[in-house]
């Protein structure tokens, strides 16, 4: 158990920290849809096989991307935020898909969750990484 504040701090989630993160993975996540359906012709265009490396690469970047910057400045447990704004964001963005009718069969779903999950978790990593890295600087 942690003794002093700063311990103690060091444990806890912090909610703040968590919905940043989550917001910054659907915001890039919806910038690389936005590319794509631009770089296809529009909304209507076919980008399942011609744009799907680029679709994979991008979402990836998206949760790393938000996983790292919740990892390096969250003074809490940030490996752990990051991978709890990785799940709410899958969360969101598979709602947002059902809502709009271009949901996916539950398989997809759930590797997409599992994906988005791990993504930011290595994120919150590197994250972490970078924050150690600066304080042994000083």
């Amino acid at each position: 158990m942690p003794r002093t504040a700063r311990a103690r701090e060091a444990h806890r989630l912090h909610a703040g920290w968590i919905a940043l993160g989550a917001a910054v993975m659907v915001a890039l996540a919806a910038g690389v849809n936005a590319a794509i359906w631009a770089a296809a012709g529009g909304l209507g265009a076919d980008v399942s096989r011609r744009y799907a490396g680029a679709y994979l690469v991008g979402m990836g970047l998206a949760f790393v991307t938000g996983g790292a910057i919740v990892g390096w400045w969250s003074p809490g447990n940030t490996v752990k935020e990051a991978a709890v704004s990785g799940a709410i964001a899958v969360g969101a963005m598979s709602a947002a898909a059902l809502v709009a009718g271009r949901g996916a069969g539950m398989g997809a779903v759930l590797m997409a969750g599992a994906a988005g999950f791990l993504l930011a978790l290595v994120g919150g990593w590197l994250g972490e990484w970078l924050q150690e890295r600066k304080e042994k600087a000083r």
